[in-house]
C-alpha cells in the first residue's frame, strides 16, 4: 500500500511539472507572437486580419524569431512570411 501511494505522488509530481513546462512553452510562444504582431504594426501600420491569424497559428518559435529579425529588413508583410523556413 505504501509503495502505490509513493508512486501516486510520483505521478502527480510528473504531471505538475508537464503542466508547467507546456505552460511555460505556450507563454514563450505568444510573448514571440505579440512581439512580431506588435513589430509589424510599428513598421507597417495596421496589419490584415489574414496576415495576424497567421501569425497566431503559427506554433514554430524558431520560425517566429527568425520573422523577428526579418521584419526589420523587409519592405512588406508577404515577403516576411514567404520565409517558411
Amino acid at each position: 500500500e505504501e509503495g502505490r501511494e509513493e508512486g501516486r505522488e510520483e505521478g502527480r509530481e510528473e504531471g505538475r511539472e508537464e503542466g508547467l513546462e507546456e505552460g511555460l512553452e505556450k507563454g514563450e510562444l505568444q510573448a514571440r507572437q505579440q512581439t512580431l504582431l506588435r513589430l509589424a504594426r510599428h513598421k507597417f501600420g495596421a496589419v490584415e486580419q489574414a496576415f495576424e491569424q497567421r501569425i497566431r497559428n503559427t506554433t514554430d518559435i524558431t520560425l517566429l524569431d527568425r520573422w523577428i529579425e526579418k521584419i526589420l529588413d523587409v519592405t512588406s508583410l508577404q515577403e516576411l512570411v514567404a520565409d517558411q523556413g
